[in-house]
């Protein structure tokens, strides 16, 4: 089983819709010169950069040996369970999130206290979970 990736671009659907807004809102106000309005697009590249880095900053990863979760751009934090260590898989869903068809995959393992790998909103958490049960049982 080989699976990579990031959480997904409908993870931040509310900020993707504010820079949509901005760029829009001056068409539909006119352009008048020196409208307040003519400045949103200024507004909408932090957000672009923030949604970006959300995007960007975390890698998850499984493959035949471990579960690892990557976060940081310059700086690096990995979190790792080998699969044979794996004791439970949990599915978090909001419900925004079963209506998007996205989720947090928790995994902990026999000598952890609690979840030590998390994937947050990741798509079709179901699937990951049911692949990474059937991974290990095929050890």
């Amino acid at each position: 089983m080989n699976y990579r990736a990031r959480p997904a671009w409908r993870n931040d659907w509310i900020l993707i819709l504010v820079i949509f807004t901005c760029f829009t809102t001056p068409l539909s106000w006119g352009g008048e010169i020196g409208s307040l309005a003519n400045y949103l697009p200024l507004l909408a590249i932090p957000l672009i950069v923030l949604v970006a880095y959300r995007h960007y900053v975390l890698l998850y990863t499984v493959d035949e040996q471990k579960i690892e979760s990557r976060r940081g751009i310059i700086a690096r934090h990995l979190e790792m369970i080998r699969i044979e260590d794996l004791r439970n898989v949990s599915v978090d869903q909001t419900v925004c999130q079963r209506i998007f068809m996205l989720g947090d995959v928790g995994f902990s393992s026999a000598g952890g206290g609690g979840i030590e790998v998390m994937f947050r909103g990741v798509s079709r958490p179901v699937d990951l979970k049911t692949r990474v049960e059937q991974a290990q049982r095929e050890l």
